[in-house]
């Protein structure tokens, strides 16, 4: 988890208006909202709020290196945004090497 927040800390120190910020790893449910959220949201002594300045979602890993038969291309990508807008902004770049993309609300139920 400290290399997760060292990451989100690194990205903080950046913020800058219409950032996409996806988190890719397996983690609790929540980590998201709970831990990487407030760090972005009050980040270089400035506010913002997600949403409006900056953009936050999940997508979980779902490779699993033992199987021979489900690999990234064909495998469909999941991903949730802390608001709606957040996995239409992140869309064009997943697209293009998934076999299809799964989208939803919130990042938490699907963790």
């Amino acid at each position: 988890m400290s290399f997760l927040i060292a990451t989100t800390d690194s990205i903080a120190q950046r913020m800058h208006p219409g950032l996409v910020v996806v988190v890719e790893s397996t983690t609790y449910p929540g980590t998201t909202e709970e831990l990487f959220l407030p760090r972005l949201q009050s980040a270089n002594g400035q506010e913002f709020t997600v949403g409006e300045d900056f953009f936050l979602a999940f997508s979980p890993e779902r490779i699993d290196p033992g199987r021979k038969d489900w690999m990234v291309e064909n495998t469909p990508k999941v991903i949730g945004g802390v608001t709606p807008a957040a996995p239409q902004r992140r869309k064009p770049c997943m697209n293009a090497p998934f076999n299809g993309l799964c989208r939803y609300r919130r990042p938490k139920p699907r963790k």
